[in-house]
């Protein structure tokens, strides 16, 4: 059996959920979520959102002793993660594409939101469908006050935006931040804008996901969160930019490349 500690936001969640998924695939056996980290008050207050999905994984939080203990020992991709056999129970983020990209139909079908439509107006899904929708991701909240994690300027959004300008003609742009104020002060763009604020009663990371999801293209910060939303993106020729290293302390280019697809473009966001 695979046993996949679960941690962080809904976009490491995913990380570690796609990569366990894989082992249990290719090892035929039973994959169970360890949702133990979620009740511990010492942990960055986050939920378990896996529940946006129509899959229905099983949750097992006994079984960690039962296996044997791989723990991540690097950001990058390690290999040798592909070719555990037997009872593991993972612990790590996992953020490499490579560790799932042989299973991408089965991850996309797990992966499906059941109403990504909801409370959307015919004019707004018709924006958020066209060819020229573009979601940008601004990763701030706690990545502020770290001093650990990079965040990305104005002036990256602003390269990023021109630069999507000169493949999409008059593109249309969705933003989604957790700090949807700051982006509203700070970022103007000459393109029709979008800002993401309205939540009601719906999970705020779930509608952001959802709405993501329906884009065409993506301009994404240093986010797992940015991150899934342009994976699982289904329009074959989304165009995807992201920021170069540093991600955060200690980060490389390596890791960087590790994490992000072939085909999706880097930009620097340093010194510009």
């Amino acid at each position: 059996m695979i046993v996949v500690r679960l941690r962080g936001g809904l976009g490491n969640q995913l990380l570690q959920y796609a990569t366990a998924k894989r082992l249990s695939f290719v090892n035929k056996t039973e994959l169970y979520l360890d949702t133990r980290w979620f009740d511990n008050p010492d942990c960055v207050a986050r939920d378990y959102g896996l529940d946006l999905f129509t899959m229905q994984p099983k949750i097992d939080n006994t079984l960690h002793d039962k296996c044997e203990h791989v723990k991540e020992k690097m950001y990058g991709f390690d290999p040798s993660i592909l070719n555990l056999k037997g009872d593991i129970f993972l612990d790590g983020s996992w953020w490499a594409w490579r560790y799932f990209s042989d299973i991408t139909s089965i991850l996309k079908e797990d992966l499906t939101i059941a109403n990504p439509y909801q409370g959307l107006s015919p004019e707004f899904i018709h924006k958020i469908s066209s060819p020229r929708s573009v979601a940008i991701n601004v990763r701030r909240g706690d990545f502020v006050s770290s001093n650990f994690h990079s965040v990305m300027p104005v002036e990256y959004f602003q390269s990023a935006v021109r630069l999507i300008s000169t493949k999409i003609n008059q593109p249309i742009l969705f933003v989604v931040s957790d700090d949807i104020e700051w982006c509203k002060n700070n970022l103007m763009f000459e393109h029709e804008t979008f800002f993401i604020d309205s939540y009601e009663n719906e999970n705020k990371a779930h509608k952001d996901m959802r709405l993501l999801t329906l884009c065409s293209n993506y301009i994404i910060s240093n986010s797992s969160f940015g991150w899934w939303g342009a994976w699982l993106g289904n329009n074959i020729g989304k165009i995807v930019i992201a920021p170069k290293a540093p991600w955060f302390t200690g980060d490389t280019q390596a890791n960087v490349d590790d994490r992000l697809p072939p085909k999706w473009m880097q930009i620097e966001w340093e010194n510009i």
